[in-house]
């Protein structure tokens, strides 16, 4: 709080005064005191009145420099109220408890808010469990009693599989709380498993995934990860170059690599490459964008936008960097960087 900003707040008093100070020099000296008595007097009113003006604009200072400090440092600005103490002013007391009001206000609608969206979430998840159950009956039945349409139900099956984990991976990544575990895992483990619940999306689209070099320990999820690469085997699926001569097939490479080994730099990068049709320039900087389809979502596949845009979000919850490059007619690279703590690791 500035001096400057504080007597100008208090012009009207201070007018006041000056005027009362000298209407009472000027009745003193009509009543015959001396000069040099209504000069004392003047001066005690005047130092009385810049001591309690003083004492006044420390106090206020005090209160609202620790207020606006508070404020810059806080991320969460509702809370702001409980980082201060009780002001010994009444205007203060009035800010203090307005903005005790606003806080409780703001908490209690957070607490309803997380409470909808947990009972949300549990709906989400539950329905996905029921859901699954038709889906391996459907697919038992279609083993039991063979058919000329099998291969092309248990493809749609298979997609909209697919849609029931992105609803399930969403609902998850919108909670507030922290649904998942961190822990040490093989990423090649990690990999395999994946790359194997896929098997027969990858050999019905005939794209073969060439693993490489995957025996590194990294700090994640194992479903959230396995869910990520499901995403990116399914888009190098989606977006494979049909018509591919012969002696090209349409492959999704995978492998990893330690980067400043030893370092606090240290970490592990996944890259998943495929050979696919690419992605123009153009629609670089919004592939992780929610809905965003982009030109091949357009032209070449049916597409949600919303699969690249999960394995964004997911990675950062999980403290994970997710970077993505392509060119057109050359194929897509996705790289998975995994900050590396030997100490947490091992």
């Amino acid at each position: 709080m500035k001096l400057s900003r504080y007597l100008a707040d208090k012009w009207p008093t201070l007018a006041v005064a000056t005027v009362t100070c000298a209407f009472l020099a000027l009745l003193l000296h009509v009543f015959g005191l001396g000069i040099t008595l209504i000069a004392y007097i003047e001066i005690i009113l005047v130092s009385a009145l810049i001591v309690s003006f003083v004492l006044d604009y420390l106090r206020r200072r005090r209160f609202y420099t620790q207020l606006q400090d508070s404020l810059n440092a806080l991320d969460k600005k509702h809370l702001i109220a409980e980082m201060i103490g009780r002001p010994d002013f009444h205007e203060g007391e009035l800010t203090y408890e307005a903005l005790m009001a606003a806080g409780k206000s703001m908490n209690d609608s957070i607490t309803e808010y997380r409470a909808a969206s947990e009972d949300y979430r549990e709906y989400i998840e539950t329905w996905v469990h029921q859901i699954k159950t038709p889906m391996a009956a459907i697919e038992l039945i279609l083993e039991n009693n063979p058919g000329a349409t099998d291969d092309a139900v248990i493809s749609e099956l298979s997609r909209i599989e697919s849609y029931v984990e992105q609803a399930l991976y969403y609902s998850r990544s919108t909670a507030v709380e922290r649904d998942y575990i961190v822990r040490s895992v093989n990423l090649d483990d990690v990999v395999k498993a994946a790359v194997r619940r896929r098997s027969r999306l990858l050999i019905d689209n005939r794209v073969t995934p060439i693993l490489e070099n995957l025996d590194y320990k990294v700090a994640t999820d194992v479903k959230w990860l396995d869910f990520i690469i499901g995403q990116l085997l399914g888009n190098a699926v989606k977006y494979r170059r049909q018509g591919m001569p012969s002696k090209i097939n349409a492959h999704v490479r995978m492998n990893a690599t330690c980067v400043d080994k030893g370092l606090v730099t240290q970490r592990v990068i996944l890259e998943i490459a495929d050979n696919g049709i690419g992605i123009p320039s153009h629609d670089l900087g919004r592939v992780f964008d929610r809905g965003f389809t982009g030109d091949n979502g357009r032209v070449y596949a049916k597409s949600t936008g919303i699969g690249l845009f999960l394995c964004k979000r997911l990675c950062e919850k999980m403290g994970l960097e997710i970077l993505l490059d392509s060119a057109v007619g050359e194929g897509t690279t996705i790289k998975i960087v995994f900050p590396v703590n030997e100490l947490f690791l091992n």
